[in-house]
């Protein structure tokens, strides 16, 4: 089990990086049409036009990567302050969960 975790950890990355690289030098509009087309089947249409308006905006794929982690940490913190009767212990066991 330990050896599949260790080979596995971070493979969706590349699939995350393609998508954003989809949306290179697409218009907003495109990107809406574009999120129901068969070429963006897998993706979520909110994705698509998240993806055009980083891209849109100059972002790189690493700065796509922060963004997109920075948003999910920050609403987790937010999560964990509002609804954790202790939240000391809750933000511990967020960032040592993973190792």
């Amino acid at each position: 089990m330990t050896i599949y975790l260790i080979l596995t950890v971070g493979t969706d990355i590349q699939n995350y990086i393609r998508m954003y690289k989809l949306n290179d030098n697409v218009s907003l509009l495109q990107s809406i049409k574009n999120a129901f087309s068969v070429e963006y089947f897998m993706s979520d249409p909110l994705y698509t036009v998240y993806c055009c308006t980083l891209n849109t905006l100059g972002i790189s794929d690493r700065g796509y990567l922060v963004i997109t982690s920075l948003i999910l940490i920050i609403s987790i913190v937010i999560f964990l302050k509002r609804y954790s009767l202790n939240y000391r212990i809750s933000f511990f066991t967020f960032l040592t969960i993973g190792l």
